[in-house]
């Protein structure tokens, strides 16, 4: 299992949920994650479509899309371990 996370935005990336994502990054490491920001795509939803072809590029196996004023209180990577739908 490998997720590709992002999380698209306009301009503006909560600054706990970038300290989530980095310390997300550094614990669970390039071998089963891959972080992607796509900062200031005007609307947003086009960023979300840039990093939807882009995951359709790499070997991730899950696409998970935070916004960008959320911070999720757990690691995300645990739900999909536990292999139920989400």
């Amino acid at each position: 299992m490998k997720a590709f996370l992002c999380s698209p935005h306009t301009g503006s990336l909560n600054t706990e949920l970038s300290a989530y994502l980095q310390e997300l990054q550094v614990k669970e490491g390039n071998e089963r994650l891959h972080c992607v920001y796509h900062p200031r795509f005007v609307p947003v939803e086009y960023g979300k479509n840039v990093a939807v072809k882009e995951f359709l590029t790499t070997d991730c196996t899950h696409f998970i899309n935070v916004d960008s004023d959320i911070v999720p209180l757990v690691n995300l990577l645990d739900y999909l371990e536990s292999d139920l739908d989400i």
